[in-house]
């Protein structure tokens, strides 16, 4: 057959060259499609043989001598006349062995990292090296424009052997010409692609592909705008019994050993992403006639796999079900290319639309001499190369020994080494188990190993120790009795020392007790910032009530409700305040009444599992439910929080009104369990930075504690720096730019979550400029799980329901048994109660905590991570 001359009829391009072509000119340097494979010949070898037969190849298969441009306004082949290849043998023989591959994979990685002009050619770059040991390789850079493994192991190696044999026995080419070429099969597909047939295939695709979801499998960086495709490679290998093992269970499920290993990457992925319906693509031939068989080019096109685990399936039945969507996927074989043009479905952004991960298989095939073997998927020089195409690609390699060599290739840009050398692990730890007991459910297949198990459940909670005793009151009594005349509470030109806010505190209890509030009552405590209302809430403490921090700012009958629901028995209220309440039928008194200011302090005793806080937790579809907060949770978190912070009597604590009302089991008790002075900051100058930075300098501020939307606003508003503030964030996301804006302005930077249901903060991290920022590790006596929906640990990386474990978990919903069957549960691995905080989560390899912020809390559902918000340092301890 002979060639045309280039100016002759232009063939048209196939379905996926088209797509290529495409992309190389919105990307001309784009290297995802540059593949490197070997051909490898051991032995005596004939380089001039060699030279001959590989010549032609080329000449017999127009593909690879063709290039692409644009003629008449459209994409079409230009088939040149056929080159003669100079290939200089490159002797590395006299090297030994493990330095030779090196010097080998950098030779072809250096030739692979050079784009590919796709309309002036070569799209084949052959280079040929000699090993030590007799050992000879073609290495073929190849672009994915002119080929595909089948065309290799199909057509290429037997021709080549064929052609050196008779070559260097000095015969001619015992070869006929190939019955077809590639520009017949892209003529015949794309008149396929138009008829009836292949719109009876997209209509089943339509429907296969409806409602399709996102794989949620983490990544450890944004997606970028602007996909690089920079891929990295991490090598693994499945050992000859497993294998063995899996292609039986294959023979009693009626699958191949692909469909079982498409089993377990399935599975792979709905572990990491939460997921049972999850979608991956394999590469298939679309070769459809007989005569096509024979043909060199790049006749590939992705086959989407849905594979469906609902029901938890054993390992077994998901076998079947895989091995039914791969048959009826390759019955409806279409490009992939048209299918995406056809369907226009929603997909990632910024990725495949409709898979991100691919599994690729290369099936055992005997050389017809064992002499020479092909190499696909060469792990170090890829690694070199560095290209991915999606986001995870896992290829495999039978060899004929039958043992598996793999490479899960990644994108760089998206995940780190060490994240998909764990994620190979653990596909490896799956195979192992899943070969093992076929018949068990896929949700209770091991998953970590014993160490990352003891690591997460034991170590990064080993938080234990001895917690504050007495109620939260009664700490305070200690430094009052320390320190009486120490300054205490300041607001405005208001002050009282320890030893006053004691006194004024008693009086107020005993008015209370005097109003007929009794133990375990709740008492609502309505008040602008000031000092009498922080002694107004430890007044209620001392009388053996809880207190109820009501907002000022919410309309009468929000207050009214509130104050019904929780039960109050009596609400303390500033003068200004006291006419608005009262609807609810509890007693109103007055807060700022300093009758018998100068009482000692009230002496009852109450127990430590005493409720001494009822505050208000958003819970479900935007509702709030009162949460019962005990007096020993209380102090074992302000004691915990305060540790960690260093606050002690020589500090100041800044309490901001919006933060009082959103953390009041911590804001007022975290200063006065550590005999440090509260300033309270009035409402018109919380949202001023300016004139709050003069009132950290007059009252020589060392702690403020906000929500990042407030330290922005105090920000934009003017907050100077103060090189002496140690700044704590938390309730809402911290973002990277905040953080350092915040760094630049404080001497030291903390991170915290929590909820309500936590008692305030159950974690803390301190932010560094250099370090990505997180919630950190458990504060003292707290305890974080990360968990699968079956309550099990997730690896580290791998997003699940964060659960926090520990003294400071609160009682309960009031009047909510419902609700607080569903988010308090048995701790699963320590004891007492655990709180299901409804936020997704993953830890980090040191141990720090990531979360994703929830859009809105659930009803103790477990929450989908294909729904996870947005990846952030914090979720609040914020009420309603």
């Amino acid at each position: 057959m002979t060639a045309p001359a280039v100016g002759a009829s232009a063939p048209p391009v196939s379905v996926a060259q088209e797509a290529l072509w495409y992309a190389s000119l919105l990307a001309p340097n784009r290297l995802s499609y540059n593949e490197t494979v070997s051909i490898r010949k051991d032995g005596a070898f004939d380089a001039g043989a060699f030279r001959r037969a590989f010549d032609e190849i080329v000449r017999r298969h127009e593909a690879w001598r063709t290039t692409l441009d644009t003629i008449g306004g459209a994409p079409a082949q230009v088939v040149r006349p056929a080159p003669s290849f100079d290939l200089p043998l490159v002797d590395l023989s006299r090297l030994d062995p493990e330095p030779a591959e090196r010097q080998a994979a950098r030779l072809v990685a250096e030739m692979s990292r050079v784009p590919y002009d796709v309309r002036r050619g070569p799209l084949v770059r052959p280079r040929l090296l000699r090993l030590p040991a007799e050992q000879h390789r073609l290495y073929l850079g190849l672009h994915h424009l002119v080929f595909d493994g089948v065309s290799l192991y199909r057509v290429v190696v037997p021709e080549l052997i064929a052609l050196y044999d008779a070559f260097s026995a000095g015969r001619p080419s015992p070869l006929p010409e190939p019955p077809s070429r590639y520009a017949d099969y892209a003529s015949w597909e794309q008149e396929w692609i138009a008829g009836p047939r292949a719109a009876r295939r997209l209509a089943y695709w339509s429907e296969q592909l409806a409602e399709l979801p996102v794989l949620a499998v983490p990544l450890d960086q944004p997606r970028p705008p602007a996909p690089a495709n920079r891929g990295g490679v991490v090598a693994l290998s499945v050992p000859t019994e497993a294998v063995d093992r899996l292609r039986e269970l294959g023979r009693d499920a009626g699958a191949t050993l692909f469909q079982v290993l498409a089993t377990t990457w399935a599975v792979l992925l709905s572990r990491y992403s939460g997921q049972d319906d999850v979608v991956f693509a394999t590469p298939a031939d679309l070769r459809q006639r007989p005569d096509f068989q024979s043909v060199v080019g790049y006749c590939l096109t992705p086959v989407p796999l849905r594979v469906d685990l609902r029901g938890d399936p054993s390992f077994a039945e998901l076998v079947v079900r895989v091995r039914n969507a791969v048959l009826d996927g390759l019955d409806h074989l279409v490009p992939f290319e048209r299918l995406v043009r056809e369907l226009h479905p929603d997909g990632a952004a910024n990725a495949n639309p409709i898979y991100q991960t691919m599994l690729v298989m290369e099936p055992a095939r005997a050389a017809p001499d064992p002499a020479w073997a092909l190499h696909l998927m060469e792990t170090a020089i890829g690694d070199a190369v560095g290209n991915a195409k999606v986001d995870l690609e896992l290829q495999l390699d039978e060899r004929p020994d039958g043992h598996l060599a793999g490479r899960l290739i990644y994108d760089r840009d998206l995940f780190e080494t060490a994240t998909v050398a764990r994620m190979a692990e653990h596909w490896s730890r799956l195979v192992g188990a899943l070969a093992a007991e076929p018949t068990a459910r896929v949700s209770s297949v091991p998953f970590l190993s014993p160490a990352e198990a003891q690591r997460q459940l034991v170590e990064w909670n080993a938080t234990a120790t001895e917690g504050p005793r007495g109620a939260v009151h009664e700490l305070v009594r200690v430094w009052s009795a320390r320190q009486p005349d120490a300054p205490a509470v300041a607001a405005g030109e208001a002050a009282l020392s320890y030893a006053e806010l004691e006194a004024r505190a008693g009086a107020i209890a005993r008015r209370l007790l005097a109003a007929g509030v009794e133990e375990g009552d709740v008492v609502a405590v309505a008040s602008e910032p000031s000092v009498d209302l922080v002694a107004g809430v430890l007044g209620v403490l001392q009388a053996g009530a809880a207190y109820l921090l009501l907002d000022p700012g919410l309309a009468a009958e929000r207050v009214d409700s509130r104050m019904t629901d929780a039960g109050a028995a009596a609400v303390l209220a500033s003068s200004e305040l006291a006419g608005r309440l009262g609807a609810s039928g509890a007693r109103v008194l007055s807060l700022d009444d300093d009758d018998e200011a100068d009482a000692p302090a009230l002496g009852r005793e109450v127990a430590p599992d005493a409720v001494g806080c009822v505050q208000y937790a958003p819970v479900a579809a935007g509702h709030a439910s009162a949460v019962a907060l005990r007096h020993a949770a209380v102090a074992d978190r302000a004691v915990a929080l305060a540790t960690e912070l260093g606050l002690g009597p020589a500090d100041a604590v800044l309490v901001l009104p919006s933060t009082l009302l959103h953390v009041s089991a911590l804001e007022l008790w975290l200063p006065l369990v550590s005999g440090a002075r509260i300033v309270m900051a009035s409402a018109e100058l919380a949202g001023d930075g300016a004139r709050l930075s003069r009132l950290i300098a007059r009252e020589k501020v060392s702690v403020l504690h906000a929500r990042p939307s407030t330290w922005q606003t105090l920000i934009d508003t003017g907050l100077r720096p103060a090189r002496s503030l140690r700044a704590l964030s938390g309730g809402e996301p911290l973002s990277r730019a905040l953080a350092d804006e915040l760094l630049d302005r404080c001497r030291v930077l903390w991170n915290a979550y929590g909820t309500v249901e936590t008692t305030g903060y159950a974690t803390l991290a301190r932010v560094e400029r250099s370090v990505p920022v997180s919630v950190g590790r458990p504060l003292a006596n707290a305890r974080a799980y990360v968990l699968d929906e079956h309550r099990r640990p997730v690896p580290v990386g791998v997003t699940g329901e964060l659960l926090i474990a520990g003294d400071g978990v609160a009682a309960g919903y009031r009047h909510r048994s419902d609700l607080t069957a569903a988010a308090f549960v048995a701790d699963p691995y320590g004891p007492g109660r655990a709180f299901r905080t409804g936020d997704l989560a993953r830890w980090r390899a040191g141990g720090q905590l990531e979360v994703a912020v929830a859009e809105r809390r659930s009803a103790r559902r477990a929450p989908s991570r294909a729904e996870g918000g947005r990846w952030t340092a914090a979720r609040g301890a914020g009420g309603a």
